[in-house]
Formats: C-alpha cells, structure tokens, sequence
C-alpha cells in the first residue's frame, strides 16, 4: 500500500486545516519518529509543541536506549480529526446563534425542533436511527452521479450506517463501497458485499479504515460521529463534503478490489500463492517452511507482504480474503 506523499497530503487538508499547522505538519513530516533532541534542534521545540497541542503529534519513547522521538499523527487521522472538530464547531455556533434568535422572539425550541433541524443547515446532529435510516434511503435513491459509501469494522446499535437492510440507489452502477477488510468476516457485511457486486456496484477492501460515511454526489454526507458512538453528522458545507469526497477517492484508489482474483502477472507471486494456500490450512510457520523449502525468516517475510497485499491485519483476515478473491479454493 503506497504512502501518501505531499500532494496527497495537500488535497486532502489545504483548506479544511488552518495553513500554518498544514506548513508546519508538512515541513515535520519527513522527519516522523526520529529524536525529539534532533527535530527540535532542527526547528525548535516551539514548532513541535503547536502540532502536540493541535493533537497532530506526540512525544514517546523510542528505540532500545528509550529515547524521546516525534511521531506525526497521519493525514488519514489528521483530517478525520479536522473535519469533526469543524463540524462539531459549526454546529455549536448554530446552535448558539439559533438560541440567541429565540430568545430575541421571546420562543424557546421544542426538542424534536432542536433535533431535526432544517435542510438549510449546513451541519446538524442526526441520533434517532430512523431518521437516519430514512434519510439514508432517500439520498442513495436520488444520487445523480455517486452514491459512496464507507465502512468501517461492522458493529450493531443506533446510528449505524451499514443499516439493518442495505438499500441499492435506483441505479447500482453509481454505487462505490469501500469496506474495512475484516468486515467479510461478518455475515451481514459480508451478505452487503455480496449484493453490491452482483448488483453491478464496486466494492473494494482496505485494511485500516477508521471511519463511516455516506457520500451522496459532491452535495451531501453522513458522517458517523465515531467509530462507537450513536448519531451522525449531515453535512451540507461545500468546504467539508469537497474534503470528504478526496478522503474517499484517495482511500479508493489505495483498496483491493473485492472478488477479483489476482492475475497470473499479479502483485502475488507463485510462491507467495502457495504460502498463502498453506495458511489457509492452518500450517504453522515452521510446517510452511518445510513444505516450501525456504527459511522460517522468509516464509514470515511472505506472510507480511500477502497481507499488505490483500489488506489484511490478521492471518485469519487473509484467509478470509483469500477465499472472498478466489486465490485459494
């Protein structure tokens, strides 16, 4: 999986981050975890301390001797961080602003008025799970162009985007769906996958995504407000719905497509195939290294690169999806 480098860094955070912490986070970033006594005599412990403080950096312990070292938060992260505090601050300043309109009138808000909102807004809280549902059908049924959907590990509550039934827009092929690698271990994401497939949609695995969101053209998207937590964000901003959009298409083009095998000139090699075939029985790593008469160092050295290569965390994770790409029968 390719790093991201400057220019990817760039789209994704100029103009959602302020520009000074993007500057000083993009001079920083080549020297991600190296000593803290090297970066700051570099640039000064003052330009380490902003991006600690902007929650973009951290200081711990490195190496065999315990040595403090700078280690950069990623521009996945960054901007997931960004875009929630910018939400979260629209949405207070709404709020503030709407309160001070009704006690002008002299009028205090119901609370369902608090809740739902108006569709002008350009961010408010969604937490009833069949607003959210319902909202969620709506927009993947009226899409024009894109219906993008992002998921992370599966997990069941209120405010879940994955949903208890999956509805396909009008027209499928308009349908790109990026899914956290394991989630195929989950029947019902699993069964999503499936259906989105055979329906004439894209769907593609990728093995850290940290986020859940529905993307509806270049206008609207739902985002989850964490990864645990119940209620979404419905965002309308051009500014943020724009950043999302690149968030995606970035995460896209870096996702193993689902159910596509490998082909023979693939990134897998012939003996990285059969290694992978030998795990998916459950040999140990030393019965692999006798069955492919290689050392018990390269054989793990194989096992690693199999995984980068399918988007994998875990051994289990790669035979699951070794089964779902067809490499292994």
């Amino acid at each position: 999986m390719r790093e991201l480098n400057e220019r990817d860094v760039n789209i994704l955070l100029r103009g959602v981050l302020d520009d000074r912490l993007l500057d000083l986070y993009l001079i920083l970033k080549p020297y991600d975890t190296q000593s803290l006594e090297r970066v700051s005599a570099l640039f000064g412990m003052e330009k380490v301390k902003v991006l600690v403080e902007a929650g973009m950096a951290n200081i711990r312990s490195s190496g065999s001797q315990g040595r403090p070292a700078i280690f950069l938060a990623s521009p996945d992260l960054v901007l997931q961080r960004t875009l929630l505090g910018l939400a979260r601050s629209i949405v207070a300043t709404h709020e503030r602003i709407s309160d001070a309109h009704d006690r002008a009138r002299g009028t205090r808000p119901s609370p369902d008025l608090v809740l739902g909102g108006t569709m002008d807004q350009l961010v408010r809280i969604l937490s009833v799970p069949s607003e959210i549902n319902e909202l969620i059908r709506v927009l993947s049924k009226s899409a024009q162009r894109d219906w993008l959907t992002l998921d992370g590990l599966p997990y069941r509550g209120p405010g879940n985007l994955l949903g208890e039934d999956f509805d396909l827009p009008a027209d499928p092929a308009k349908l790109r769906s990026i899914f956290h690698a394991q989630c195929i271990a989950d029947p019902s994401a699993l069964e999503v996958c499936d259906l989105i497939a055979q329906s004439g949609g894209q769907v593609r695995l990728l093995s850290n995504v940290g986020m859940r969101m529905r993307l509806a053209d270049e206008a609207i998207a739902l985002l989850s407000l964490s990864m645990n937590e119940p209620g979404v964000l419905l965002v309308q901003s051009s500014v943020i719905v724009g950043a999302l959009r690149e968030y995606f298409e970035l995460l896209w083009s870096r996702a193993t497509p689902y159910r596509t095998p490998f082909s023979a000139d693939g990134p897998l090699s012939s003996t990285q195939l059969r290694i992978l075939n030998l795990l998916v029985q459950g040999l140990s790593d030393n019965e692999i290294s006798e069955q492919v008469g290689l050392s018990i160092s390269t054989v793990r050295r194989h096992i690693t690169t199999v995984r980068e290569e399918l988007g994998a965390e875990t051994r289990f994770a790669a035979g699951v999806i070794a089964f779902q790409q067809g490499l292994v029968g």
